[in-house]
């Protein structure tokens, strides 16, 4: 049995079992492809140890907001592709949630395979908590396991309603975080600072209430600051706010200083304005409102401003923080090991720990070129390299510097070097 009593998947028995399991695969796409996929490789460690101990796994997800209707650009698909990727094997994708392709596929999955439904919110029912969607979802398994912690808080019918008709269990994510937690409020080392985002301050009512018991500090970040800096006269413009919890907001930050709780609120958006916040904290500013907040980077950008290094620690010649420098030189290691694959900025940005946005700029101010352009820098002179001292064909090296088209490369190279990689003008 595992913290604060909740049961885990290590807990039953999944062998040869159907096992329904709700992640979290809400993650950002631009152009129908995915920009983080942090949420799906957080789920990883619940779908592995299902898929060795031979367990049937059906993944379910949401992902952004359908409001109950079948839309393409919210698709699970990507993520079936990229957890086939992760995983080393194919991750089927179901047509339908309940359907009778979600059914067949669910019925014919065999021991250590794994399918992923459609998205959830594509059916009204969901956010309803249906009771007869629920149990039609139930239906396709003999085990429920909820691995969705950024979705938990929610009683929708997949990370709810189907824990009424099935043995139900939490995954790995959801038991890390309930250990976290139980034992930062339990018992906490102190400072204790809580970091709270999100778009509207109405649906973190209790949770700020219950940290006003405990924390020492409370930052409230994402598009609710905006609320509780309007209610402290701010000018927000035409940003997010609920007018009628401004009241509340007043409250609370009395309340807090009453009790002797540091409150800020930190909206945070680009990493192009964090040296600026670093310094304004740095000068003593404990109230620092940037831009329209990216709740992808909140929490990360925080973590940041609250891990500053003291000025002495910076260096003075490029103002990049040692560490900050070693990460620069880690990316730019991998870049060279595997020039020969297409490999994504946010691929490298993900190797060294960092936000694609602030790394790109990092990236460029450190190595004078932006990352594609350094990438390409490197390919041409890797092939230039081959075509000068081999008698490879051209479309071999094409090949060997990653690009699957000859006609590119060729033009590429043209552009950088005056000649064609057949040596013509």
């Amino acid at each position: 049995m595992s913290a604060l009593n909740k049961k885990s998947v290590k807990d039953i028995d999944v062998s040869g079992k159907r096992v329904l399991v709700r992640c979290d695969f809400n993650v950002p796409l631009q152009d129908g492809k995915i920009t983080s996929d942090k949420r799906i490789v957080a789920s990883l460690p619940t779908i592995k140890y299902l898929i060795d101990h031979h367990a049937k796994v059906i993944l379910c997800s949401h992902l952004g907001r359908p409001k109950g209707e079948f839309k393409p650009e919210f698709s699970l698909a990507p993520v079936a592709a990229r957890l086939s990727e992760l995983l080393g094997q194919d991750v089927k994708m179901a047509k339908d949630v309940i359907g009778d392709s979600a059914k067949e596929l669910a019925a014919n999955l065999k021991d250590g395979e794994v399918m992923l439904l459609e998205n959830v919110r594509f059916h009204a029912e969901e956010t309803k908590n249906d009771p007869a969607f629920s149990k039609a979802l139930a239906s396709l398994a003999d085990i429920y396991v909820n691995d969705a912690f950024g979705s938990a808080h929610r009683a929708h019918s997949s990370t709810t309603g189907v824990a009424d008709y099935l043995p139900a269990v939490c995954g790995f994510l959801i038991q890390k975080e309930i250990e976290f937690m139980g034992g930062a409020l339990e018992n906490p080392k102190r400072p204790l600072v809580a970091i709270l985002g999100g778009a509207k301050v109405s649906d973190k009512i209790g949770v700020i209430n219950n940290l006003l018991e405990k924390a020492d500090t409370i930052i409230i970040g994402g598009g609710m600051a905006y609320t509780f800096a309007k209610a402290q006269g701010g000018e927000i413009g035409k940003s997010l706010l609920e007018e009628d919890k401004c009241a509340y907001a007043l409250e609370m930050i009395e309340k807090a200083q009453a009790d002797g709780i540091t409150a800020q609120y930190v909206v945070i958006s680009a990493y192009r304005d964090f040296e600026y916040a670093r310094t304004a904290i740095r000068c003593g500013v404990r109230e620092y409102i940037l831009k329209p907040v990216n709740r992808f980077e909140l929490t990360d950008c925080v973590s940041r401003l609250l891990d500053m290094k003291e000025p002495e620690d910076v260096e003075e010649e490029t103002g990049t923080a040692p560490e900050e420098s070693g990460s620069i030189g880690r990316a730019v290691q991998y870049i060279e090991n595997n020039f020969y694959r297409n490999i994504s900025l946010e691929e490298v940005s993900q190797v060294v720990h960092m936000n694609t946005a602030y790394f790109s700029t990092l990236f460029k101010k450190q190595t004078g070129k932006k990352y594609i352009d350094y990438v390409t820098d490197l390919r041409m002179e890797k092939a230039r390299k081959l075509i000068l001292n081999t008698d490879l064909k051209i479309v071999n090296i094409a090949e060997m510097v990653g690009y699957s088209s000859t006609k590119h490369f060729a033009r590429i190279y043209k552009e950088k070097y005056g000649v064609t990689p057949n040596g013509e003008r």
